[in-house]
């Protein structure tokens, strides 16, 4: 007897997708992340700092100068450049300023990028220094004794003023 059921159709061939248009916009992407990581970074160091970019130590000082007139110019007067040199990784400035109708100089200091301002540096060994010297200067001072104070051991206090009305 013949079978009514015949054997299933063979199913066609899966047709397989064209990764061609994936790959490009795959590498598109990858070489626009890669050009925009290179670019942002080529203003960083290895470390991921900004990259330091010194100025001359004229235009450091210029820069300086044009700052002090225009930011403190109304309350000091203007001031002059007279030198600037470089001392400890930083620019030295001496700048000549007006105080009481004389000219006085004054040493500030300026990064080398021109970018921070300090009106003064502390040189820590000399503050080490006087401040060792100072107290050693305290130690040797004799201590005093109770019985050398003159302090009034019951002192009677002193009324307050009556206010007024």
């Amino acid at each position: 007897m013949p079978s009514s059921v015949s054997a299933p159709a063979p199913k066609p061939a899966a047709k397989k997708p064209n990764l061609l248009p994936i790959i490009i916009v795959v590498v598109i992407i990858v070489v626009a992340i890669a050009a925009f990581a290179f670019l942002k970074g080529g203003a960083k160091n290895q470390n991921g700092t900004e990259k330091f970019a010194a100025i001359s130590s004229q235009d450091a000082g210029s820069k300086l100068v044009s700052f002090i007139n225009e930011i403190y110019g109304q309350q000091i007067g203007q001031v002059t450049l007279k030198t600037v040199t470089q001392e400890n990784g930083l620019y030295k400035a001496t700048i000549t300023l007006t105080e009481n109708g004389q000219p006085v100089d004054q040493n500030v200091y300026i990064s080398q990028d021109g970018k921070l301002f300090l009106p003064q540096a502390i040189v820590m060994e000399d503050a080490l220094t006087q401040f060792q010297a100072l107290k050693q200067q305290q130690q040797a001072q004799p201590q005093g004794t109770a019985g050398d104070v003159n302090a009034d051991t019951n002192p009677t206090p002193t009324p307050a003023p009556e206010a007024t009305q």
